[in-house]
C-alpha cells in the first residue's frame, strides 16, 4: 500500500512536467505488481530516504588563529568573498551575511554572531529580536557531496549516490553531479541559515517551503501545525544584503518540497524512521 501511494503522490507532486512525465511513463512500463514495486522501492531508497536522512547541523564557525578577527560586517564580507577558504564553514558565514545573521524563515539573529560582532547585537537589540543558535541548513543533502558523488571506483556509497543523482534529475531536474559535486554542495544556492529546531525539523521533511508565483516567495508547511504556530510566518520573502550572496535556489528548494509531501501523505516516512530506529536497536 505504501509503494502505491508513493507511487502516486509521485506524480501528483513532480516539482516540474517533465519530471510528472517520466514518472508517468516509468509506472506505465512496468509489467506487474512485482515491478510496481520495485519502482516504488527505487524511489524510496534513492529518493525519499536521501532526504529524510540528511546529516546534522554544520557546526558553528570557528575563531581558528589562521582566520583574522572579524568584528564588524564589512570586515566578514571582504574576507569571505575574497580570502576565505572554501567549504561549508565559509558558506556558513557567508549564508549568515546574506541573510543578516538571521535565521530566514523565523527572523531570529544568530546568536553566536551576536556574541562576537557587536553591530550585529546592536542590531538585535534595537529590533528587540529573539537571538538564538542558527545553523546553515543543506537543502540538497551532504550525504551525496564529493566524496561520494565525485569520488572514483564502485563502492556502496559512490554507487548509492550516482544513483540518486540519476533519481533526482529525471524527477527534479537537478544535475546534481554538475550542481552539487565536490565543495559545491556548500554552495549558498544549496544554504539557508536556520534556527536549531526548524533546521531540524527541515531535514525531518516535518518542514518545506512551498514556491509561489513570486520570485523568492514561499508559504511555509509543516506536517504538524504546532510546528509554525505563533512564530513562523504563512508567507516569508527572501533577500540578500549584497548581489554577490546568491539566494536559496528554488528548484532545490521545489525538490525538497516534493519529497517532504510525498513522504508524508504517503506514509513512506514513517516507513523509514522505522527502518532507522531498527538499525539504531541493533547496535
Amino acid at each position: 500500500l505504501v509503494c502505491a501511494r508513493v507511487l502516486g503522490y509521485l506524480i501528483r507532486h513532480a516539482p516540474t512536467d517533465h519530471g510528472r512525465t517520466n514518472i508517468s511513463n516509468e509506472v506505465m512500463d512496468c509489467e506487474d505488481d512485482n515491478k510496481l514495486v520495485e519502482l516504488a522501492q527505487l524511489y524510496i531508497n534513492n529518493f525519499i530516504r536521501c532526504f529524510k536522512s540528511a546529516k546534522g547541523p554544520t557546526p558553528v564557525p570557528s575563531s581558528r588563529p589562521s582566520r583574522p578577527s572579524l568584528n564588524n560586517v564589512r570586515e566578514t564580507l571582504t574576507y569571505l568573498l575574497k580570502e576565505a577558504p572554501h567549504g561549508h564553514l565559509t558558506s556558513k558565514q557567508q549564508a549568515l551575511v546574506r541573510d543578516n545573521y538571521r535565521c530566514m524563515v523565523i527572523g531570529s539573529f544568530d546568536r553566536q554572531s551576536c556574541m562576537s560582532i557587536p553591530s550585529v547585537q546592536q542590531s538585535a537589540n534595537e529590533m528587540d529580536a529573539n537571538v538564538l543558535p542558527t545553523h546553515a541548513a543543506h537543502i540538497i543533502p551532504q550525504s551525496i557531496d564529493a566524496q561520494v558523488l565525485g569520488g572514483h571506483g564502485g563502492g556502496n556509497n559512490h554507487n548509492y549516490a550516482a544513483t540518486v543523482g540519476a533519481v533526482l534529475e529525471r524527477f527534479g531536474q537537478v544535475r546534481v553531479v554538475e550542481d552539487l559535486n565536490g565543495d559545491h554542495i556548500h554552495r549558498l544556492e544549496n544554504i539557508m541559515t536556520l534556527s536549531g529546531d526548524l533546521h531540524a525539523d527541515f531535514n525531518a521533511l516535518a518542514f518545506w517551503l512551498e514556491e509561489t508565483e513570486e520570485l523568492n516567495r514561499y508559504r511555509t508547511r509543516a506536517v504538524l501545525p504546532g510546528i509554525l504556530r505563533h512564530r513562523v510566518l504563512e508567507f516569508v520573502t527572501f533577500t540578500s544584503s549584497n548581489d554577490s550572496l546568491p539566494l536559496p535556489d528554488r528548484r532545490y528548494l521545489r525538490l525538497h518540497a516534493a519529497c517532504a509531501e510525498v513522504a508524508n501523505l504517503s506514509g513512506a516516512g514513517d516507513y523509514i524512521d522505522l527502518i532507522f530506529r531498527r538499525l539504531e536497536d541493533m547496535w
